[in-house]
């Protein structure tokens, strides 16, 4: 319209029925206008739109479809428009995430502090599927620390190819501390604790002992034994419960534990 505005005026000025101050007042809303044009152009491309595509809404009268282009690419996790709808500049039209890496966040008591870093791994576990292990690294720690809960927050980067790691999860998560040198450990699966007493079956010629054992740190996989059995003992893992109830009989009875349980 200002383009056609100052066209007019200049026709006019021409037949020297307009003033040349009109001709000069129009040449500058024209150019203002398209000093904005160029503006909203220059923030279609960043926004991620090809020369090609601003250059046909330009010529373009009147738009009927425009393709909007998002900053990343992902799948729509939220939608907040309708066909149809006027929106503004501000609105947030839609939600994208990238399912392929995910933040997991978790709370580490204040204890731990001094051995937790930026880089660290970690091990995460959920409830649907207790069988497997996603492994990921400290990306952020909290500045400070929670003063209800004593605790610390921590964000952790997990490569999530599967897309089985969804938001709003719940999960166990076990950070990897410094080592405390050569320890001996046993897995978590032949331990076994009853009323306050923490024991393994060690595997002997031809057949099984109980041995009451000292524990000491832990993770989600191993517990170090500080007293009980030695390097090189074989400890049973399935069956241990069968063990168990066979040493309840032998200690009545006198008789060793035999068998054939691994």
């Amino acid at each position: 319209m200002a383009k056609a505005e100052l066209e007019r005026i200049q026709n006019l000025v021409e037949s020297k029925i307009a003033a040349r101050k009109e001709l000069i007042a129009a040449q500058n809303q024209h150019q203002a206008v398209l000093n904005e044009i160029q503006g909203l152009e220059q923030q279609l491309t960043i926004l991620g739109l090809t020369e090609t595509a601003v250059k046909k809404m330009r010529e373009q009268k009147t738009i009927a479809t425009f393709s909007v282009a998002a900053p990343i690419g992902g799948v729509i996790a939220e939608r907040n428009v309708v066909l149809g709808e006027t929106v503004e500049p501000s609105k947030v039209i839609f939600k994208i995430l990238d399912p392929s890496v995910v933040f997991v966040e978790g709370d580490a008591f204040e204890e731990s502090l001094r051995e937790l870093k930026v880089g660290q791994s970690v091990r995460i576990r959920l409830a649907s599927y207790p069988d497997e292990v996603f492994a990921g690294k400290i990306s952020r720690l909290s500045p400070t620390i929670d003063p209800q809960k004593r605790t610390l927050r921590l964000w952790v980067e997990v490569v999530n190819p599967s897309r089985k790691l969804k938001p709003n999860l719940f999960s166990e998560m076990n950070i990897v501390l410094g080592g405390q040198g050569e320890v001996l450990a046993i897995p978590q699966e032949a331990l076994i604790s009853i009323e306050g007493e923490s024991f393994v079956f060690v595997e002997e010629k031809d057949s099984y002992r109980r041995a009451d054992v000292v524990l000491g740190a832990r993770d989600d996989r191993f517990v170090e034994v500080k007293k009980g059995i030695l390097p090189g003992d074989k400890v049973v893992t399935d069956g241990k419960q069968q063990l168990y109830t066979q040493s309840l009989i032998a200690r009545q009875g006198g008789a060793a534990l035999g068998g054939h349980t691994h």
